[in-house]
């Protein structure tokens, strides 16, 4: 914890400032932890677990770009997850997000993913069915001739 100090986004906090951010990251640290085997397979169950993973997808004229925070695959299960710390529940704000997300994965890596919200605030996780995630995309402005349904547009 002390290294989160070292760097350099900390600089412009006053102690006491800094000293609140590190029990907040130790408060959120704990209830991950707690998450593990419960709500979220426990890390040694995991095959393959990839963090922090940059995606690109060009999609309809728009090359959307991103670092999702987690993919990893229990069993045949691939689980794509974006951990969020907020005070309230919203999974509809990060609808979009993840469809980008899921849609890329597919595409580069040719797996079909459950994509979901971790709320590490208040412990929750907060799965996307695939219909709400195709809605996302199909919300999306296409360009003249570009039909949603075909390679481009499947999620």
């Amino acid at each position: 914890m002390a290294a989160l100090l070292l760097q350099e986004v900390a600089f412009p906090f006053a102690p006491e400032e800094r000293e609140a951010l590190l029990r907040e990251a130790r408060l959120l640290l704990r209830h991950y932890r707690a998450m593990l085997g419960s709500l979220l397979p426990p890390l040694e169950a995991r095959e393959e677990d990839h963090a922090e993973l940059p995606l690109v997808l060009p999609l309809w004229g728009t090359v959307w770009y991103g670092v999702l925070d987690r993919l990893y695959r229990v069993g045949g299960t691939w689980y794509l997850e974006d951990y969020k710390t907020d005070r309230e529940v919203r999974p509809e704000a990060y609808r979009l997000p993840l469809a980008l997300y899921r849609e890329a994965v597919r595409r580069a890596w040719g797996v079909e993913a459950e994509a979901r919200l971790v709320y590490l605030r208040s412990q929750e996780v907060y799965p996307f069915s695939l219909e709400e995630l195709r809605a996302a995309l199909a919300e999306l402005p296409n360009p003249p001739g570009e039909a949603l349904g075909g390679e481009e547009g499947q999620a």
